[in-house]
């Protein structure tokens, strides 16, 4: 076996199409409420039957919940300091408040990272940069594509696949955008 063969196997066991695997390595990684955890529940009964379409709607539908619980967290603590929510935060519209968390909690963020030196904070603040609004879009349109179809064209297992592996590194980010919130607002 080559050396790549043997790095391949040795993260097989994360791989969605075994669930169990997968969900210890997601738990490993983060804790999840219990909605997002049944999303994801689903999504890996859906991936190891092909039904991809239904795979892509449910791994969206539990990012979107990782989304929505941040803004419910959020939006409390905000009103309760008598501080503005960023129009958009309470939209029902899943992107428009993603837009809107991304844009004030990313600017706060670096105004916090000014005061001091925070490698975590530094960190926190890159991959929500990176990584948050085009992953949740990723995620989104793929839903969308498999939820609300504009043609017959088939969700392919590379792009849930694809969906599947970043999803514990989503949920990961969502955890710590929420946990800094948690810390920074009460």
């Amino acid at each position: 076996m080559t050396e790549e063969g043997k790095v391949a196997l040795k993260h097989s066991d994360r791989d969605p199409i075994n669930a169990n695997g997968y969900l210890a390595y997601l738990d490993k990684e983060v804790t999840l409420d219990p909605i997002a955890r049944q999303y994801v529940e689903e999504a890996l009964n859906t991936y190891r039957t092909c039904c991809y379409k239904a795979t892509a709607v449910l791994i969206g539908a539990a990012v979107e919940r990782l989304a929505l619980d941040l803004r419910d967290t959020w939006v409390p603590m905000l009103k309760a300091k008598n501080m503005t929510v960023p129009k958009g935060l309470e939209a029902w519209q899943v992107k428009t408040t993603l837009e809107a968390a991304a844009q004030r909690l990313i600017a706060d963020m670096t105004t916090e990272l000014k005061k001091g030196k925070n490698d975590d904070l530094r960190k926190l603040v890159e991959d929500a940069e990176a990584r948050l609004l085009p992953l949740a879009a990723d995620f989104r349109k793929l839903r969308n594509d498999a939820g609300h179809p504009t043609s017959l064209d088939p969700i392919h297992q590379a792009d849930v696949h694809c969906n599947m592996l970043v999803f514990p590194m989503t949920a990961k980010l969502f955890a710590s955008l929420k946990k800094w919130v948690c810390e920074n607002y009460k």
